[in-house]
């Protein structure tokens, strides 16, 4: 499928398993030529949760999270049809960029800190997520993608109180973005010399 643009897409992680991702494509175009030789499989390690690293506004909290999930949206049109574009739609377009994350952390006195002085006072943080890999680039340096909410608005900040075990805290950020900021940042190492945009 040729003109490929992501419509949406999902990282998250959890105590004790591997780093999962979902991604939703859409594309312009069909390609009915031969499939590309040599393609073959990746012979990379699976990413895994303990390799991670949470950090809000710069300090980490590791220690307390215990899942996270980011979801991007493109809002890409999806019925763009016009007399000129015959049976196909016109080369999709994106719209509005939604961008969130959640994460699930134990109760304890840095979280209680982050509810009253961030959520209570409706104070936007900085919420960078690590993901390291086991699989070295060369010596001394892993492949990671460090994911950064620059301007992260808490939509949600909750405990299930009402429980009888132990205490968590769930929260949930919005990006956004303002003048000098994205809603979200990308930074990968890997071994690719070359710029991919």
């Amino acid at each position: 499928y040729t003109s490929c643009k992501v419509d949406s897409f999902k990282l998250s992680g959890a105590a004790g398993g591997f780093i999962e991702g979902s991604v939703s494509l859409r594309g312009y175009d069909e390609d009915t030529g031969a499939i590309e030789a040599g393609i073959s499989k990746s012979t990379k390690k699976a990413w895994r949760f303990v390799d991670a690293a949470v950090k809000i506004d710069g300090v980490s909290i590791g220690a307390l999270v215990q899942g996270f999930d980011i979801e991007v949206g493109n809002g890409l049109e999806s019925d763009l049809y016009t007399l000129a574009s015959g049976t196909k739609m016109s080369e999709i377009e994106f719209t509005k960029l939604s961008v969130s994350a959640s994460l699930d952390l134990l109760y304890e006195t840095q979280s209680q800190a982050l509810h009253a002085g961030k959520y209570k006072s409706d104070t936007a943080a900085e919420v960078e997520i690590t993901l390291t890999s086991p699989d070295e680039v060369e010596s001394g340096y892993n492949y990671e993608l460090v994911i950064t909410l620059p301007v992260a608005q808490i939509s949600e900040s909750s405990f299930n109180l009402a429980d009888a075990g132990r205490i968590k805290h769930s929260m949930k950020f919005t990006g956004l973005e303002d003048e000098s900021n994205s809603a979200i940042v990308f930074e990968l190492v890997d071994g690719q010399e070359l710029a991919y945009l």
